[in-house]
């Protein structure tokens, strides 16, 4: 079926498949949460609030992948098939290493630090807060390989692939919990579950599946000159192909930390308003995710495709596809938003019962379903195609001005000094996106975030520099075979 001329084919074969894909883990997400919901308020503020900690570790790991997506996708783009699974190799080895390092610090000192941010909690939440957060840390290093091998699948143009390993893990920790929760009669048998411990063993227990899927199906992925996972390339580190990574991959890091951060600052105001607005901003973000799906399928395209032009040197090619993919994402998001103005109150009622959450909550859905479309694609998907062609510095810098002075300040101001509550967390929140989107609005029309060369070429000859390969396999690679079209 020919598709309409307004509809790029090279977007949709990235975006539909991360699209399902992000459908399903917000699906899942959202019944994590019910499921939770009906343990009590408490449970879920708890579950909340870690798991306001456990984004901070996820986005540092996603970070990390990001440098290996960003780097395969150039790779990529030049149709260098040794220098991809090189790449794809050290960067699993180098996100291992620092997901053991955040499991150790969060096993030795995870109690202190939940202390230190929610100290102000009741005794009964802190509890539920200190298993969840026992458990899901063991998780870690599964995360780190799922976002890698997921990052790099994309970068090498199959996100179907990538979209296959999400789903299993995520439909996996569904059924899992549930079980683990309320427990489930098997013939005479009848477990009768772990109660809310069952929640973190659950998610735990579908990373480690995701994992071993995920290395496995990147084991079992044949690309030019054999699998894209050889062992020979996770045996030792080779820090030169490292570098490539983590000079993409650390200031992103650096970036989803402060964002990260910020973001815990925001959630210690809202513990001092007590468990209502705690549960209350933990559901109306499920809520959220729920309405962004496109636009987070989108900024996944936009990194990959930006890469790959940016690696074939079409930097006119890599402008018109991250101008084109905000368009699209501002467009599809007006979709869900009026959307959920007419079934907001009843998914509410899928949540809670509590009528004091659910007071809390319906200025916040009202407020987000305008400022979603208008704003957040500009603040959120431009400085992923930004990253894609290596523009690091700029958006880390974006990022500290939005978040520390508009969104951690501004929450304050509204919500406590103002006494807007959690819906003034939320204003200072679209405050930090309407700047992010100035700034970056302005950086896509000039030029200079085309400059950034990824693959170093010390000789200066216009050769990449590869070092995980002999010559004799870099002339056993010199005709790829892949085709030049992105994804």
């Amino acid at each position: 079926m020919k598709l309409p001329s307004w509809i790029r084919k090279d977007v949709l074969e990235i975006s539909l498949p991360v699209m399902i894909e992000q459908t399903m883990v917000t699906l899942m997400g959202m019944i994590n949460a019910i499921m939770a919901s009906r343990i009590g308020s408490e449970a879920v503020s708890a579950i909340g609030m870690v798991d306001a900690l456990n984004m901070l570790i996820i986005s540092i790991l996603s970070a990390i992948a990001i440098g290996g997506t960003v780097v395969v996708s150039h790779y990529y783009g030049r149709e260098d098939g040794s220098g991809v699974r090189c790449t794809i190799g050290q960067s699993l080895l180098g996100s291992l290493l620092v997901s053991f390092a955040i499991t150790l610090v969060f096993t030795l000192a995870g109690r202190n630090i939940l202390s230190l941010l929610y100290g102000a909690v009741n005794s009964r939440v802190m509890g539920y807060m200190t298993v969840y957060m026992k458990i899901v840390i063991l998780g870690y290093p599964f995360i780190a390989v799922t976002s890698m091998v997921a990052g790099v699948l994309r970068g090498s143009g199959d996100p179907k692939a990538a979209m296959w390993i999400t789903l299993l893990m995520n439909s996996t920790n569904v059924i899992l919990t549930y079980i683990l929760i309320y427990g489930f009669p098997f013939g005479l048998f009848h477990f009768h579950g772990f109660g809310f411990t069952g929640a973190p063993v659950g998610i735990t227990l579908a990373r480690f599946i995701g994992a071993v899927y995920a290395l496995v199906l990147l084991r079992r992925k044949q690309g030019p000159g054999g699998s894209l996972l050889q062992f020979e390339h996770i045996r030792r580190f080779k820090w030169d192909v490292l570098r490539s990574v983590f000079r993409i991959g650390v200031p992103a890091s650096l970036e989803s930390v402060i964002f990260q951060v910020g973001k815990l600052l925001t959630q210690t105001y809202i513990v001092s308003m007590g468990v209502a607005a705690m549960a209350a901003n933990y559901i109306a973000g499920s809520v959220f995710n729920i309405s962004n799906i496109p636009g987070l399928a989108l900024t996944t395209a936009a990194i990959t495709m930006v890469g790959q032009h940016m690696g074939r040197g079409h930097e006119k090619d890599a402008k018109s596809v991250l101008t084109y993919t905000l368009l699209a994402a501002m467009a599809l998001l007006v979709v869900p938003c009026t959307l959920l103005l007419f079934v907001g109150r009843p998914l509410i009622a899928l949540y809670t019962t509590d009528p004091e959450v659910k007071r809390l909550l319906i200025p916040i859905i009202q407020s987000s379903v305008i400022a979603l479309p208008l704003f957040w694609p500009a603040s959120f998907l431009l400085p992923a195609g930004l990253k894609g062609a290596g523009d690091t510095t700029y958006t880390l810098l974006t990022s500290i001005i939005g978040m520390w002075v508009f969104r951690v300040a501004g929450g304050y101001i509204l919500g406590v000094s103002l006494g807007l509550g959690v819906f003034g967390v939320w204003l200072g929140m679209y405050l930090d996106w309407i700047v992010r989107a100035g700034l970056y609005y302005k950086r896509l029309q000039g030029d200079r975030w085309t400059r950034h060369q990824i693959l170093r070429d010390p000789a200066g000859d216009g050769i990449p520099a590869v070092s995980c390969e002999t010559a004799g396999d870099l002339l056993q690679d010199s005709n790829p075979g892949w085709d030049s079209k992105p994804g």
